[in-house]
C-alpha cells in the first residue's frame, strides 16, 4: 500500500533495538516473535503499535508411528499452544506433555516438560526453550522430545485456549485437585483441594503460574490435574454414550495425527470393557538460569537447565510403563 525500502536483519535484537531508537521505521515479523518481544522487552510492549497484518496458511502432516492402538503401549504428544481461535497458528508450545498409554495393565503416565526447558532443538544444531520449538512445526517439538527422553512418540494431539474451553464445557465441567487455594488473573478463585470448573475456570486453571513460589512447575501440575479431570469425565459411560456428538461439536478445534478409525477404536475398547485407568503423573526439573537461544539470537532469556538425573528417570518410568505387561 506503500512505497519503502527495506532491508533483512536476521538477529532479532538488532532488529528491535533499531526500531526503538528509531534507525528503521517499522519491523515486519511473525506474530509468536512479538509474543515473545512483549514477553522479554518492556519498552518494546509499552511503545510498539502494530499497523498491518498479513495471514499465511501452511499445511503440515506429522507421519505417526501407528501400533495396535488397544493391544500395544504407545505416547501420544500433548501440546498446548498460546491462542485462542484457529488452531493452525503458528504459535509456541506452553504445554508440552507426553501421555504414556499402556492398554493392558490400564496405565497412564503424564509426563511434564517446562515450557522454558533449555533443550537441544531437533533440526537446527543450537539450543532453545522448549517452547519455541513449537514455532517451527508440531514435528520439531516431538523429534525434539525423542531425542531428549531417547523414546519412540507415536503421536500428538494439539489443542489450544479455545479447544480447551470447548472441551471442557461440552463435558458438562470437569473435577481438579488443587494443591493450593489461589486466585488467577480475571477474578478465577480457587480452593485447596477438589474444584468442579467450567471451560473458563478450566483454563485459567491451567494457565496460571505467576502466584506460585514453584511457578511454571507448579503449573505443569495444575495442567495433569486437567488433562485427568478431562479423562476421567471422557471415559464415563455419560459421555462414552454420545461421543459422536462430542467428537463433532470439537470437530476443527485441534489437531492430531491419530486416525478417526483409531479414535473410534479407543471408545469401543472403552465401551466393552470399561476399564478403570490407573492415572498416574511426572515431571522433569531443572535449574533457573538465562542463555541465549536459537529464536532469540544475541540476548539472553530466562531458561531452565534441565536437571538430567530428572530426565533418565522419566524415561525410566515411560520404559517401565510401555512394558508393563509383556
Amino acid at each position: 500500500k506503500i512505497k519503502f525500502k527495506h532491508v533483512k536483519i536476521e538477529n532479532m535484537s538488532d532488529l528491535v533495538t533499531d526500531l526503538l531508537e528509531e534507525d528503521i521505521d517499522a519491523i515486519f515479523l511473525a506474530d509468536y516473535n512479538k509474543n515473545i518481544l512483549e514477553e522479554n522487552n518492556e519498552e518494546f510492549k509499552n511503545n510498539i503499535r502494530v499497523i498491518h497484518t498479513i495471514s499465511l496458511t501452511k499445511e503440515t502432516k506429522v507421519e505417526s508411528k501407528n501400533v495396535s492402538i488397544t493391544e500395544d503401549s504407545f505416547n501420544i504428544y500433548i501440546s498446548g499452544i498460546d491462542t485462542y481461535g484457529e488452531i493452525s497458528s503458528v504459535a509456541r508450545s506452553d504445554v508440552n506433555m507426553i501421555a504414556t498409554i499402556n492398554p493392558n495393565t490400564k496405565q497412564i503416565l503424564l509426563t511434564s516438560i517446562p515450557r522454558d526447558y533449555y533443550v537441544d532443538l531437533a533440526g537446527f544444531n543450537s539450543k532453545d526453550k522448549l517452547t519455541h520449538a513449537g514455532m517451527y512445526g508440531v514435528d520439531t517439538s516431538i523429534k525434539t522430545l525423542e531425542e531428549l527422553f531417547g523414546i519412540e512418540i507415536n503421536y500428538y494431539a494439539r489443542v489450544n485456549f479455545t479447544t480447551l474451553i470447548n472441551l471442557v464445557d461440552i463435558l458438562g465441567g470437569i473435577t481438579v485437585y488443587s494443591d493450593y487455594a489461589f486466585e488467577a488473573g480475571g477474578g478465577y478463585i480457587f480452593k485447596y483441594g477438589y474444584n468442579n470448573l467450567n471451560g473458563a475456570y478450566a483454563l485459567a486453571f491451567a494457565r496460571e503460574r505467576h502466584v506460585f513460589i514453584d511457578g511454571d512447575r507448579q503449573r505443569g501440575k495444575n495442567q495433569q490435574a486437567v488433562i485427568k479431570g478431562i479423562l476421567d469425565k471422557a471415559t464415563s459411560p455419560a459421555i462414552l454414550s454420545k461421543y459422536t456428538d462430542v467428537l463433532n461439536s470439537l470437530e476443527g478445534t485441534f489437531q492430531t495425527n491419530l486416525s478417526a478409525e483409531d479414535i473410534q477404536k479407543l471408545i469401543k475398547f472403552q465401551l466393552d470393557k470399561m476399564p478403570s485407568w490407573n492415572i498416574s503423573s511426572n515431571s522433569v526439573n531443572g535449574k533457573d538460569s538465562s542463555n541465549y537461544t536459537y529464536t532469540f539470537g544475541k540476548e539472553k532469556l530466562y531458561v531452565m537447565e534441565p536437571d538430567y538425573n530428572t530426565v533418565e528417570e522419566a524415561k525410566e518410568k515411560i520404559i517401565s510403563v510401555m512394558n508393563a505387561g509383556n
